[in-house]
């Protein structure tokens, strides 16, 4: 007798409940089935993807379509491929006959019935596979549904790969509605729910939830487990807990198979399946971390294992679905393992005895890689290497953590200095710096040509962060270094990375010599890329000093070298360059195709910094042709590209001209508010020709609001500054000015004007920024500026500036990101880029450990 409806069998109750976020696959498989030709389908992915319950909802949507209906056979208790055909024999009513062979039967039995048959687990049966195509032939009315880890490898199947739940967006400042709209997100809290029902979601526990479904790679099976333990722990403390995943995702229902019932029982059972050679070299691949290519797999399984090639064994392990496939990329195949399967590849290492020896090999793959890739990144393999380093990046990590455990200094030292310039490309300054930091605590351990390259990969990213004090002081200690060695090549990078960071502190003759040293060292020893960034910082002084001809000159000699090497990065810094040289010789529409080109340069790289500092300039050009809300879209879009990158001279750019589109919308206090937040940054900094700028656009925005004698000394104060420092300022903002100034010049009157004017050449910058257009207020000294002889008597621990202090005191005492914003009147990104300053500067990483040190050193 042939069952119509399903036979479900009684252990499995469960499955018959839908998947959450699972109806996209469900349609689509019914489509694919409800198609004349496609008589036998597929359903594979790793253990815990859900399956099994997938193919009963295909089903379910089906049985209708179907005469006959539809039938569930279960092959999950079966180990012998013989025992399928009896099987699907029993589930279909069909009795024994004689000596007559079971597939004749059931192809007779078949013939002329039109019915989904379901079969469920083949992974552990398949050469059982064989009989299928033969029993679909002479059954023209049937089709086979199959849920299998592995894929069968026979004629007329068709594979549908399912792949983990949709993870939920992480980034910063993703609203927790967002969060939990996602599929992953919404089956855990079902999950919970079931286990106590008063579980809800908050704002502050969303986060958690999401990142506890990624941290599981959104397999259903694993959310579920951990829902399950939503009634020990909240959703925090299960995230903690969540740092080994297998030891906690187990299942104490009864009425589930054994398999089920522990994540690693799921993952025993795959693993179990696996030829004894597949097993190592899965074991094996579990060192590789994130995504990974056949060159790396080949580094610590290699080429080769029982005689045959690698290859095989990873068509095994996809066909398994133990591993995955990635987008693959123009020039190699990229693979990837889930966490949570990886984790289980780990734990059956170490019980082996193998994970040294494959940690080795890694480390020292990774090493030869990351050398070799930071030759590349400098020329015309840039994007294609920018693209490899990603794909292994995760890799070079956790190679660079092994070493450092291991205390194998000089090959940590050498892999953190071959990945700077990645960092530097990419804008992962911040992680950058945090590994370079820790290998200098251990810099009188290694040899003096590691130390010095490691120094200056160190100060190269405390410029870039503005933290120029530290750059310098890292940058000098490598310079002498090199000098020692006589190492030329070692010498121009740290010269060009050095006079950077005195030329953005406004030391223009001091700039001037290191640079040109850097230059003549180039030439000499036909350094084509240190030459071109060498003249890159030349031409940059000779731009902030006002002599725009040589820094045109300059700047095209740049670029025609970095053409000739192919680099693209290179290419957009000298067309950043020559378009500011335009711009500011006041050709603002022939410095636009310098910067579209310069912008299309960093977005093929993915420099998000480069991408921004484009965007920023666009955005002044366009402040210029009166495109007020093109500049402020362009410069916020450059600001979210910051986010990440902690660039605090890119955020005070950023500032600095959406004050200018504020101004020119006619909202003068929002255009105080933001130049004034610019000048705080640039001020801390000491980046004083910046300082200048945002002085004199802050005395702009006043005297639109008729504060003419603040508006003066601002000027006043900007005037001497620039005095000091030997800058010039552009005859195109000058122009700029001229309507605000003759505005304070008619309300104030000529002599008056001149007096204020006076006044605030006299006055320290904080002074003039807090005298309100009032009386002169000597003697206040701003968190944004310490007058020299207040500096002599004022310090902070851990070198933290005042503004710092006033961010960790009120952080200490407990207020949000936004709370502190409010509070210090200033943006909540530049209450992130303080705290990050703070973090690095105590060595911390947390608000709780920041709030200790400020305790500590009574600070609140």
């Amino acid at each position: 007798m042939l069952h119509s409806d399903f036979l479900v069998p009684a252990p499995l109750p469960v499955q018959l409940t839908p998947l959450i976020g699972r109806e996209a696959v469900v349609n689509a498989v019914s489509t694919l089935l409800r198609r004349p030709e496609v008589r036998l389908v597929t359903l594979t992915g790793p253990a815990g993807i859900g399956k099994t319950r997938l193919g009963l909802e295909v089903a379910f949507s089906l049985q209708k379509d179907f005469v006959h209906g539809a039938c569930f056979v279960s092959l999950a208790a079966l180990s012998d491929p013989d025992l399928v055909l009896p099987t699907i024999a029993q589930a279909l009513g069909l009795r024994e006959a004689g000596d007559w062979p079971l597939l004749e039967r059931l192809q007779r039995f078949l013939a002329e019935k039109h019915l989904l048959l379901l079969l469920d687990n083949f992974e552990q049966v398949l050469a059982a596979a064989r009989y299928l195509p033969d029993l679909l032939s002479t059954c023209p009315q049937a089709k086979v549904l199959v849920t299998s880890r592995a894929v069968l490898h026979v004629r007329g199947e068709y594979e549908f790969p399912v792949a983990p739940l949709d993870l939920p967006p992480l980034a910063p400042g993703t609203a927790p509605a967002r969060m939990a709209a996602s599929p992953a997100v919404a089956l855990f809290v079902e999950r919970a729910q079931a286990a106590r029902p008063g579980f809800r979601l908050t704002e502050a526990s969303t986060r958690a939830v999401a990142e506890i479904c990624v941290r599981l790679d959104g397999i259903p099976l694993a959310i579920e487990l951990a829902a399950a333990r939503s009634k020990l722990f909240s959703p925090p403390v299960l995230l903690a807990h969540l740092q080994h995943r297998l030891p906690l995702l187990t299942n104490p229902a009864r009425d589930v198979p054994a398999r089920q019932q522990t994540l690693r029982n799921a993952l025993a059972w795959s693993y179990g399946l696996l030829t004894r050679e597949e097993q190592r070299v899965f074991r094996q691949l579990s060192v590789l971390v994130g995504a990974w290519t056949l060159e790396a797999a080949e580094a610590v399984v290699g080429q080769e294992s029982g005689g045959r090639p690698l290859l095989d064994y990873l068509a095994a392990l996809l066909d398994q679905s133990m591993i995955m496939p990635l987008d693959q990329s123009e020039h190699e195949a990229v693979f990837c393992m889930l966490e949570t399967i990886r984790e289980y590849g780990w734990e059956c290492l170490v019980a082996e005895g193998e994970a040294f020896a494959t940690q080795q090999a890694h480390a020292a793959y990774s090493l030869t890689f990351a050398e070799e890739a930071e030759r590349q990144l400098r020329g015309a393999g840039q994007q294609a290497w920018l693209t490899r380093v990603e794909h292994h990046y995760e890799n070079l990590r956790a190679a660079l953590e092994w070493l450092l455990d291991q205390g194998k200094l000089e090959e940590a030292f050498r892999l953190g200095s071959a990945l700077w310039w990645f960092w530097w490309l990419r804008g992962n300054v911040r992680e950058g710096r945090r590994f370079l930091e820790r290998l200098l605590a251990f810099r009188e351990n290694v040899s003096a040509p590691i130390r010095a390259r490691v120094l200056n990969a160190a100060g190269a990213l405390a410029g870039l962060q503005g933290h120029l004090e530290q750059a310098e002081q890292l940058c000098t200690e490598s310079l002498a270094l090199f000098r020692d060695l006589q190492d030329a090549r070692g010498t121009v990078l740290s010269l060009w990375v050095l006079a950077y960071c005195v030329m953005e502190r406004s030391h223009y003759h001091e700039a001037r010599a290191l640079i040109e040293e850097a230059v003549a060292m180039a030439r000499q020893t036909q350094d084509a890329w240190g030459l071109a960034y060498a003249l890159e910082i030349l031409a940059d002084v000779e731009f902030n000093q006002g002599n725009y001809e040589p820094a045109r000159l300059l700047g095209e000699e740049g670029l025609a070298l970095s053409r000739m090497l192919g680099d693209s990065a290179g290419m957009a810094l000298r067309l950043r360059l020559l378009a500011l040289v335009r711009f500011f010789e006041g050709f603002p529409d022939e410095a636009l195709p310098f910067v579209e080109e310069s912008l299309l340069h960093s977005q093929a790289v993915g420099d998000r910094r480069g991408s921004a500092y484009s965007l920023f300039i666009q955005g002044f050009i366009a402040i210029f042709q009166g495109r007020y809300s093109s500049a402020q879209q362009g410069l916020k879009q450059g600001l979210a590209l910051l986010e990440e990158v902690g660039d605090r001279r890119g955020l005070g750019w950023g500032l600095y001209g959406l004050g200018w589109a504020a101004l020119g919308q006619g909202n003068a206090p929002a255009a105080q508010a933001q130049l004034d937040e610019a000048l705080e940054l640039f001020a801390e900094m000491d980046q004083r020709w910046f300082c200048t700028l945002c002085l004199e656009g802050l005395a702009c925005a006043v005297a639109a609001q008729g504060k003419a004698v603040w508006a003066a000394r601002l000027w006043g104060a900007a005037e001497h500054l620039r005095e000091e420092i030997g800058g010039a300022i552009p005859t195109l903002v000058q122009q700029l000015y001229e309507p605000f100034s003759g505005m304070a010049r008619d309300l104030l009157g000529n002599e008056a004007f001149a007096a204020a004017w006076a006044e605030g050449r006299l006055l320290t910058i904080a002074a003039v920024r807090g005298s309100q257009g009032q009386t002169p207020l000597a003697e206040s000294v701003s968190p944004a500026w310490i007058a020299p002889d207040e500096a002599a008597r004022i310090s902070f621990p851990a070198g933290l500036t005042r503004r710092e202090v006033e961010v960790l005191r009120l952080v200490a005492r407990g207020l949000s990101d936004k709370q502190v914003a409010e509070e210090l009147v200033i943006a909540r990104r530049t209450v992130g880029t303080h705290l990050t300053s703070i973090y690095q500067k105590l060595g911390v990483s947390s608000r709780v450990a920041a709030t200790r040190f400020a305790l500590e050193h009574h600070l609140v």
